[in-house]
């Protein structure tokens, strides 16, 4: 008896340290502009998102969002003052990603400046054996 106990409070107690973790999400996903979009200078992006320490990655630009929130179906992000983001400039962005779409909408906005730019992606995961070169 006292052995089927020690399994239960040793199975428990592994568990409880490990509950923390099973929440967190790495995403990695290849994103290609949607046709018609009016972004010219990139075609394709790689996303990496990491839900336990709200980094994002997109392409080599890498921030923490100030605002993350990871729901059933969305995945949502915000950024407020992220320095140097353009050319001696801070700015903010936002991302909405779709988890069952595949959609991924990017707002980038200078600090002083009215508009936003925003580029919209369709996305999957990423495998290496989908580069084409």
């Amino acid at each position: 008896m006292l052995k089927y106990i020690c399994f239960f409070l040793s199975f428990f107690v592994l568990n409880l340290f490990n509950y923390n973790n099973s929440n967190a999400m790495q995403l990695d996903i290849l994103c290609i502009a949607k046709i018609g979009s009016s972004n010219s200078d990139f075609k394709d992006l790689i996303v990496s998102i990491d839900t336990d320490s709200k980094t994002v990655a997109l392409g080599g630009f890498k921030f923490s969002a100030d605002e993350f929130i990871v729901s059933d179906s969305n995945i949502k992000w915000s950024a407020k003052s992220i320095e140097n983001m353009y050319e001696n400039a801070s700015g903010h962005t936002s991302g909405i990603l779709g988890r069952f779409s595949g959609n991924l909408s990017l707002v980038f906005q200078k600090h002083g400046m009215s508009p936003s730019n925003e580029m919209n992606f369709k996305c999957e995961k990423f495998k290496m054996k989908n580069r084409k070169f």
